[in-house]
This record gives C-alpha cells, structure tokens and sequence, in this order.
C-alpha cells in the first residue's frame, strides 16, 4: 500500500533506515574518538595533530546532521504509515482535497530541514579543508606557510559553518512561504518544500551542486597529488632503504585505497540528485512519470549517504596514515630524507 511519507517507496526507506542507523553511531564514535584526541597530550608520541582533529570533528557533527535528518524522515514515515496511513495515501489515490499534511506542520519537520540543509553544504567544505591539510603535511611538509595552525584552522570552519548556516536561513525562510497545508508530495513529505519553478530553489540548487562538483574535483586531485608523490619518493629509494620503500609502497596502496572509496561514494551521492535537476529542469519524460517520481526521491535521499560512509572513510584513513606522520618520508631536490613534524597547537 502506497501510504507513509515514502508512499510505500521501499529503496527510500531502506536508505533511510540503513544509512541514518549506522551514520549515526559511526559519527557519534568518530566525535568522541576526535575529540578525546584533540585533547590529549599525546605523552611525548607524536600523533595525529589537533588541525586534524578539529577538521574530523566538525566533519563527524556536519555529518551527525545528515544521518540524524535520514534516520528522523524513516521514523515519521512508520508513524504516519501505521497511525496515519488513510491520510497518507491520498496521493496516490488522488483524493487529498480538505486534508492536510499534519507532518509538515510539526516541529521535527521543520528542525529536520535545518539538518538537511547544513549536511548538504557544510560536509563538502570540511572534506576540502582535510584533504588540504593533508597535502601541505605531507607533501610541503618544510613549507610552514602552507600548513594551517589552530588560528587558521578555526577560521575557516567557522566561515563554513557561516556559509552553510546562511544558506539554510535563507532556504528555510523560502520554504515557509511555499508552504501549502494539503500537499503530500514526496518531497514536501520529506520537509523539502520548493521546487524548480521557484527561483530562490533554482539558485540554491545550482550553489550546492556547483559546491559539491567543485570540492570534488579539488579534494580528489590534492590526494591524487599525494599519491603521486609518494609514488615518486618510493622510486627514489634504492636498496638500502628498502623497508622504507616498503612502508611508501603501503602507504601507497592505502591512499590509493582510500581515494578510491571517497571518489565513488562521493560522486555517487551527488551525480543522481545532479540528473534528476537537469532532467526535470529539461522536462524529460522519464522524471516526470510515476517511477521518475520515485526515483528522484532516491536521488536526493543519496545527497545523504555520504553522512554516514565519510566517518568509516576517514576513520579509516586517519588510522592508517596517522604513524607516517611519526617519521614522513619527504623527497626533495637533494634526495630522501626522513622529516620528524612535531604536532601543530
């Protein structure tokens, strides 16, 4: 039966459920294990640094967002299916004239789409400003200048979290005025209330993907810069520093590992949502039949995935790549050299 806010959409749901589940308890430990880090006193060791730290942790709570957002919808959507569910499937029986959407009327809704919309723009910026760091630590690791201190590091979350929060005034503000009492379609039931005709919606639109297209590319090419780099030190080494080049070559095939993983979810969380835009700005058939209809809620379900896969992604990453930093294998123009980087306050 086609009733619940998904309208019996089961991908829907089991996107929901599965990602909002484990998203939101990987990023409750990626928050506690970042945190607990950043305020250590590492006891003489020299571990991940407190730039790092402070980026996953803003990265984990942006991503808290969007998986608390998945796991809010998925509840609703079995309330109102179980409890509601005459209401609920008016849209497919299209008889929802004199009802109303009592959903779209709460509070969850509304605190929903806060969290929606800063887990759509502010994840992206933090990924951008790690992948950064990355780079300058290990491949400009004697050029100070580029490495970003505690100063600098908050002040460029805090300018992203401005930025996101900015950009989630403005859409809330638009979507209470195209709020309308007897619509139950999908997206609407999703707290999303605007739609292609609408300018304010056009604009917001364009800023989140041309973001998202952006920092993917960007953070993509600095740790293919990376791997590139080791790959080069590594072919340096001759057979003296064999264990060395084993450690690169490990080092190597981890990153390469890694970056594979960002690359495909990443590109798979927004690529979807990116064709169900241009399609049904371009009017294409498909979008706007029944099944296109279904499918556009699951692309712009997908923009969410990756609230729960960056915490595993980068957990891992962190654990594998934090001992490098003990000893980092750094290649100049006068050979190798091992560069002890004491951590940054």
């Amino acid at each position: 039966m086609e009733t619940g806010l998904y309208q019996g959409n089961i991908i829907a749901i089991l996107i929901s459920w599965i990602f909002g589940f484990i998203g939101v308890f990987a990023n409750l430990y990626v928050i506690y294990f970042s945190t607990t880090r950043y305020w250590s006193k590492n006891n003489g060791q020299i571990k991940l640094n407190k730039v790092h730290n402070f980026f996953i942790a803003n990265l984990a709570i942006a991503d808290f967002f969007g998986s608390s957002y998945l796991l809010i919808i998925a509840s609703a959507d079995q309330y109102y299916a179980v409890h509601y569910s005459k209401i609920y499937a008016c849209f497919s029986n299209t008889s929802c004239q004199n009802l109303t959407n009592i959903w779209v009327q709460t509070w969850t809704c509304s605190f929903s789409r806060v969290l929606a919309n800063i887990a759509t723009f502010l994840p992206a910026l933090i990924t951008l400003l790690i992948a950064f760091d990355r780079y300058t630590m290990l491949v400009l690791p004697h050029n100070a200048k580029y490495h970003l201190d505690m100063k600098s590091a908050k002040f460029h979350v805090f300018i992203s979290w401005i930025f996101a929060l900015s950009v989630t005034v403005i859409s809330n503000i638009q979507s209470d005025r195209l709020y309308e009492p007897d619509n139950f379609r999908l997206f609407t039931n999703v707290c999303f209330f605007s739609t292609l005709t609408d300018a304010v919606f056009r604009v917001f639109a364009i800023i989140a993907f041309s973001t998202m297209i952006l920092v993917y590319l960007t953070t993509m090419g600095l740790y293919t810069a990376i791997i590139l780099h080791i790959r080069r030190c590594r072919n340096q080494i001759n057979t003296l520093f064999l264990t060395r080049g084993n450690f690169q070559r490990r080092a190597e095939t981890r990153l390469c590992i890694i970056t594979g993983i960002l690359a495909i979810t990443n590109l798979m969380s927004w690529l979807p949502a990116l064709l169900v835009f241009i399609t049904t700005a371009i009017k294409v058939p498909f979008i706007l039949s029944k099944t296109g209809y279904h499918f556009s809620i699951i692309a712009y379900l997908l923009l969410f995935v990756n609230s729960c896969m960056n915490p595993v992604s980068y957990t891992i990453l962190t654990l594998k790549t934090g001992k490098s930093c003990d000893c980092l294998s750094y290649c100049s123009n006068h050979g190798f050299k091992c560069v002890r980087l004491k951590p940054r306050n």
